[in-house]
């Protein structure tokens, strides 16, 4: 039991077909379990303020980004040590499009754009149920169009690559901001909500409550976003119905095994692979959903995931195919 406070079980990667899988091995009644007990409380103060304030060195500007509809508040994060031709990754914070603010990804945005010296935009996009759809995918739209015209004013260059990201409602965000922007050099999609119909089996395998996200909090969420059931298959709404999944920018999807929405992230990739979209999935075994912005619980399985965020950038944040 010890151990299992320590969370210090050695870690395995290996290849499944064409997907990554992280997987640790203690036993299966513990996977994906945060560490418990005053020890992980430390253990996750320490974490965010180190993250917050010695770990990394960054500049963090405020913009407000004024849009048809709302004034968009933005963080800006640049490291000290950025590239010459710096990436810009503009993100959107999860949610359930109803609830949660640009400070849940903060500790996680400044890991990755410290190591990836890129420039990370957190984006405050409108909530539910006061502005539901297409509220926060128009916000998605206008902020991301702004970064792509101001990159100079955030300290990029002219030929800087934006790419986007989210998790969670703000994956779906993305996702949809990744058909109707132009050009962007990537996409990060972490366990993204691509389906608002429910169709997939982890719906059903992974809605109790214990998992987290349960399917009583998902309705929940969807009744607050989407009150006009007409609006479920709408393609801004689940980026499943869009007409076309072609010259689209790489996809990478971190996925949570124990997770209602791990199979959005296995259908939407396998989707962009048909159409010729390069796509990779990472997913975490026993994880649940939420555990990207958790670096005090999950304390070797978050830095990996992160890690593979930074190496996509890197990968893709040098390219001048932009899409």
């Amino acid at each position: 039991m010890s151990q299992s406070r320590r969370c210090s079980f050695p870690v395995r990667k290996y290849q499944r077909g064409k997907a990554i899988v992280v997987t640790t091995t203690f036993p299966t009644c513990l996977r994906g379990r945060v560490a418990s007990g005053s020890w992980a409380l430390s253990k996750l103060d320490r974490v965010q303020r180190d993250l917050s304030k010695s770990l990394f060195k960054l500049g963090c500007f405020d913009f407000v980004v004024d849009t048809p509809a709302a004034a968009i508040p933005v963080t800006v994060y640049k490291p000290e040590q950025c590239d010459e031709n710096p990436a810009v990754f503009v993100y959107f914070h999860g949610g359930g499009w109803t609830v949660g603010s640009r400070v849940n990804a903060d500790s996680s945005l400044k890991y990755i754009s410290s190591r990836a010296r890129c420039i990370a935009v957190n984006v405050e996009y409108r909530l539910a149920p006061e502005h539901p759809f297409p509220a926060c995918m128009d916000d998605g739209n206008h902020v991301t169009s702004w970064v792509l015209k101001n990159r100079l004013m955030i300290g990029a260059t002219e030929s800087s690559p934006v790419g986007i990201g989210g998790d969670s409602a703000g994956g779906s965000i993305a996702a949809v901001v990744a058909h109707e922007v132009k050009p962007l050099a990537f996409q990060v999609l972490v366990y993204p909500n691509i389906d608002l119909t429910y169709p997939y089996p982890s719906y059903k395998e992974f809605g109790a409550a214990e998992f987290i996200l349960s399917e009583e909090t998902i309705q929940w969420f969807r009744s607050q976003y989407l009150p006009n059931e007409k609006d479920r298959i709408h393609p801004r709404a689940s980026v499943v119905h869009q007409p076309s999944f072609s010259n689209l920018p790489p996809a990478l999807f971190i996925v949570a095994e124990c997770d209602a929405l791990r199979d959005d992230s296995y259908e939407y990739e396998k989707m962009l692979r048909a159409a010729g979209t390069p796509a990779e999935l990472v997913l975490f075994k026993g994880l649940l959903h939420g555990f990207f912005h958790l670096p005090g619980h999950y304390l070797e399985n978050c830095p990996l995931a992160y890690d593979h965020v930074v190496r996509f950038i890197q990968r893709h944040g040098r390219s001048s195919s932009a899409r």
